[in-house]
Order: C-alpha cells, then structure tokens, then sequence
C-alpha cells in the first residue's frame, strides 16, 4: 500500500495516482475530513519513498526483478482484500 501512495507512480507508467490531492483544497469536504486526510496524505510522502528504494535495492541485487514481481503481484491481492473490506465495512457504516 505505501508503494501505491507514491504520488510519482504516474512516471512509472501507473495510469491513475492513489490519491487525488485536488479535494484537500477544493472545499468538497469539510475541514475536519482535509485535516484528517492532509495527515495521512502528508505521512506516505517518506513511507513511499522507503518501498520504492526497497524495491530497488531487492532489484539490483538479483540477476532479474522476477521474485520483487511475484512479491509485487502477491501483495497486490492482499491490497485488493483490505480495499474491498474497507468497501464493505463503510457500505455497512453508511447504509449502502
């Protein structure tokens, strides 16, 4: 997850960025929520910088990047699990 909230991951050939930083100051939410989030925001700026190096280190150091890949595409369904249950915790929350 900290690799995916790299605001640069657009040059790296993703096609949507994580997080649209345009809400915290286009005044669609309230203060306390761009408070919240400018929190959060502001926090993965060094958490994903830290993968990306990890993940650069663990490349260069093999004869190719297929088990950082593997690890990769693992991890991506573990994202997908808690995104979802994050989904269905909120839709429950908040009445569908």
């Amino acid at each position: 997850m900290e690799l995916l909230a790299n605001r640069e991951m657009v040059k790296y050939g993703a096609r949507y960025s994580y997080f649209d930083p345009a809400i915290l100051s286009d005044g669609s939410i309230t203060e306390d929520a761009r408070k919240f989030l400018m929190e959060g925001y502001s926090a993965d700026i060094g958490h994903s910088m830290e993968a990306l190096k990890l993940i650069q280190d663990g490349v260069e150091e093999m004869d190719n990047g297929m088990e950082v890949m593997i690890a990769f595409t693992y991890s991506m369904g573990h994202l997908y699990e808690y995104l979802n249950a994050r989904l269905e915790r909120g839709g429950r929350m908040y009445g569908n």
